[in-house]
């Protein structure tokens, strides 16, 4: 059965069925946003939605929502992907090169395997 969650920041949100008040979050927060009062979390407002006190919860007892990403890089992130989706599939269409045995590189590379041995 999955905690009740409750939101103690736009960004966060905290489950007391599963933590511990053992105070990671709290510590590794670079804003020191994260406080304790009484039994109940609170945030001071100050989230910069790194997620650290997410990623070391043992507990899992906070959730953040991820930082969007500006447009212009979202933008950027999802041409790569068509770039590199397009590449794989037509890497499986056509057959590879095949390398030239004698190319400087696996000279060198000859080189050094027959001085080592």
């Amino acid at each position: 059965m999955e905690a009740e969650r409750k939101p103690i920041d736009p960004f966060i949100t905290w489950a007391s069925d599963y933590c511990k008040h053992c105070y990671t979050c709290i510590n590794i927060c670079p804003v020191k946003n994260l406080k304790f009062k009484k039994d109940e979390m609170f945030s001071l407002g100050k989230c910069i939605q790194c997620q650290l006190c997410m990623k070391y919860c043992p507990d899992f007892a906070l959730e953040v929502v991820p930082k969007p990403l500006p447009k212009a890089k979202a933008k950027s992130q999802s041409e790569t992907k068509a770039k590199i989706e397009s590449q794989a599939e037509s890497s499986t269409m056509t057959k590879p090169k095949a390398r030239a045995k004698n190319s400087k590189k696996a000279r060198n590379v000859a080189e050094r395997e027959h001085k080592v041995h």
